[in-house]
C-alpha cells in the first residue's frame, strides 16, 4: 500500500486578502482620477449645450420678431420676452456644472445680442463666452 499525498489546488485566504488589498490600494489612486475627469468632461458638454442654446435663442428671437432678455444667477438661466410684461420667465435652465455670476444678456428682435461677453465659472476656472463671435459674427 503507497501513500499518495493530495495536493490542494487554489489559493489560501492570506494570498486573496493580499491581492484585495493591492487592488483595493489601485483603485484609490485611480477612482477620484477618474471622476475628476468625468465631472471636466460633463462640464464641457454642458458649457457647448449653454452655445447651442444660446445660439437656437438667438435664432428664435429673429424668426419671431421678438427681443429677449436671459438672467444668469448662479446655476439658473432665465428667459423673459421684452413683449411679456407680467415679469413670469418663459424659459428657465437649471445647469450642474456651470455657475454665473448675476448677469444679463439682451438678444434683439433681429437675432443679435448687446452684451459682448458672458462670464460662466467651471469649477475654480473663470471661463468667458465671446458673444459677439458665437451669435453676432457666426462663422
Amino acid at each position: 500500500m503507497s501513500l499518495v499525498s493530495k495536493r490542494q489546488t487554489g489559493f489560501t485566504l492570506v494570498e486573496l486578502i493580499v491581492v484585495m488589498a493591492i487592488v483595493g490600494t489601485l483603485l484609490s489612486f485611480v477612482g477620484p482620477v477618474t471622476v475628476n475627469a468625468m465631472e471636466k468632461f460633463e462640464a464641457r458638454q454642458e458649457m457647448e449645450q449653454l452655445k447651442n442654446w444660446l445660439m437656437k435663442l438667438s435664432s428664435k428671437s429673429y424668426a419671431t420678431g421678438t427681443s429677449n432678455l436671459v438672467v444668469f444667477e448662479g446655476k439658473k438661466i432665465s428667459v423673459f420676452e421684452r413683449k411679456n410684461k407680467d415679469g413670469i420667465a418663459s424659459d428657465t435652465k437649471t445647469l450642474e456644472y456651470l455657475f454665473f455670476p448675476t448677469q444679463s444678456v439682451s438678444f434683439t428682435s433681429k437675432g443679435f445680442v448687446t452684451t459682448d461677453k458672458l462670464n460662466v465659472l467651471v469649477g475654480s476656472n473663470d471661463n468667458v463666452i465671446d458673444l459677439n463671435l458665437l451669435i453676432n459674427q457666426p462663422k
